[in-house]
């Protein structure tokens, strides 16, 4: 993985995507967004593991498929509305 992200720090250097002045900028906004990203999946896992031990999840699933009746497109602006 060290070897991957060093090509590819040299790939921005040499095709001019990325100038020397910017590089320390452009790879710390990089770790805090992979930190976030990490952050959000252990408070997702944990959230899930709580979903799970409570043993609702089938009826979850059960009352949503009623609700959303087949309807594809009611069931994506559902899940849009949820990640808001």
């Amino acid at each position: 993985m060290i070897f991957g992200a060093l090509a590819g720090i040299a790939v921005l250097y040499f095709s001019g995507s990325m100038k020397v002045s910017q590089a320390d900028e452009v790879i710390t906004g990089g770790m805090k967004m992979m930190a976030i990203i990490g952050f959000v999946m252990i408070t997702a896992s944990g959230f899930a593991a709580v979903i799970n031990a409570t043993g609702d999840v089938e009826e979850l699933v059960k009352q949503s498929a009623v609700l959303i009746n087949g309807n594809q497109s009611q069931a994506a602006f559902m899940m849009l509305i949820v990640i808001f």
